[in-house]
């Protein structure tokens, strides 16, 4: 997975009965150039975990992002934690 630092997250959406999460985002995906939409395609969803306490303060910014034991997680530059349990991804 490309490092999505400073990507900005604009969207979560979650297809019940299709179990597929698409998270949105405005990434820097080539250094010196614009950010471009993109998104990550979470297939086979069992768990979603979607905080937005900004315990670090208000940011759409994405600190990091890691897959973790099949739980995809982005830490948002808030110190919120976006866990999403899924069987695969895609990155468009």
């Amino acid at each position: 997975m490309r490092s999505l630092h400073d990507a900005i997250l604009s969207d979560l959406r979650f297809d019940w009965s299709k179990r597929v999460c698409v998270v949105s985002l405005r990434a820097f995906l080539q250094n010196g150039q614009p950010a471009e939409d993109c998104q990550i395609l979470l297939h086979g969803v069992t768990d979603a975990s979607v905080p937005h306490c900004a315990p670090w303060g208000e940011s759409s910014f994405v600190n990091t992002l890691r897959v973790d034991k099949g739980t995809f997680v982005i830490e948002m530059q808030s110190g919120d934690e976006i866990r999403i349990a899924a069987e695969s991804f895609d990155f468009k």
